[in-house]
């Protein structure tokens, strides 16, 4: 039976685990909740005090980050849930559209640095409220950005003659998994270990590309350069896909996201935003002496969105 000393103890477990779970639950809330994954991230969004009276100026501080591996372009805010004029909220500095920068840098192995940071600090005057009336208001942000997820493929081609003296020897062929560039949409791509090339005869083989939304948020389209501060319905959850082959491969399908780079290629739409997947057959064109290896590159463009609310609890001070 336990003793008074492990009663004690269990006592003091009940009472401890209630709060730490709390302080848990409310770091979780200050740092991050919200957007996920790699990309631009909200990393704070709140008031200076979540508590004013009526026609109280009230600061809302947003801190967002580069968290990929790709710069990201036209980072720009919009304030969400929040009616301005009249006897609502009056914007004293910003503007209910902020454009924050042109673009936020990535992190960078090499000199150790981490992505890039920028906060905006809006100034608002509270709502006018009856006395004894008290509301609580849920401002939000949504962030919107332009972003390149750059993915790669490594294959080998090897002659049949080879393959068969590498059976014999006991020899191996590099293999290599799918990388991309990190971002918030993630592009992978399954195909053999090698692919063998036989003589006097059309070789051709296919490769799967599966994307994944992995960010949190809405990705769309609106084309290079664009600021808007919406998502069309006819952009929501479309991606332009490029796909760039190595010497000696050529499409059978899928040549319309033939493509060396970022804004090239063809569409391709996301369920519900979620995932898309695509199956290519391509050929080889030139037959290898021996073997070779080379890299398939894959580039992802386009717009993304994530959103962050807080809370503001007003009280009335005037009669009305």
């Amino acid at each position: 039976m336990p003793g008074k000393e492990t009663a004690s103890v269990l006592k003091l477990l009940v009472l401890i685990l209630p709060i730490a779970a709390i302080i848990l639950i409310s770091g979780c809330a200050t740092d991050g909740v919200g957007a996920v994954g790699p990309g631009i991230v909200i990393l704070n969004w709140e008031p200076d005090y979540s508590s004013v009276e009526s026609r109280d100026d009230v600061q809302l501080r947003l801190k967002i980050k580069n968290q990929g591996g790709e710069q990201a372009d036209s980072p720009r805010a919009l304030l969400t849930g929040m009616t301005f004029g009249g006897d609502e909220w009056l914007l004293i500095y910003g503007t209910e559209e902020e454009s924050l920068k042109p673009y936020l840098l990535p992190r960078n192995p090499r000199y150790g640095t981490e992505g890039e940071e920028v906060t905006f600090i809006w100034e608002l005057s509270a709502p006018l409220l009856p006395e004894g009336i008290i509301r609580t208001y849920q401002p939000g942000v949504r962030i919107f950005y332009d972003y390149v997820t750059t993915g790669i493929k490594p294959i080998t081609l090897v002659n049949e003659n080879e393959l068969r003296h590498l059976v014999d020897i006991g020899g191996t062929l590099p293999t290599q998994a799918s990388q991309h560039s990190g971002g918030p949409l993630a592009v992978t791509v399954v195909t053999g270990k090698h692919i063998k090339v036989v003589e006097e005869r059309r070789k051709t083989f296919p490769i799967t590309i599966h994307i994944r939304n992995t960010g949190g948020g809405i990705p769309y389209w609106v084309g290079q350069g664009s600021m808007l501060y919406g998502i069309p319905e006819e952009s929501e959850y479309r991606v332009l896909l490029a796909i760039s082959l190595p010497p000696g491969l050529g499409f059978v399908t899928c040549s319309e996201y033939a493509g060396t780079g970022s804004g090239q290629g063809s569409y391709i739409q996301l369920w519900k935003g979620r995932d898309a997947d695509i199956t290519c057959e391509l050929e080889i064109l030139t037959m290898p002496p021996v073997s070779q290896e080379g890299t398939i590159k894959f580039y992802l463009t386009y717009g993304y969105a994530i959103d962050r609310s807080t809370s503001v609890t007003v009280k009335g001070l005037y009669g009305g």
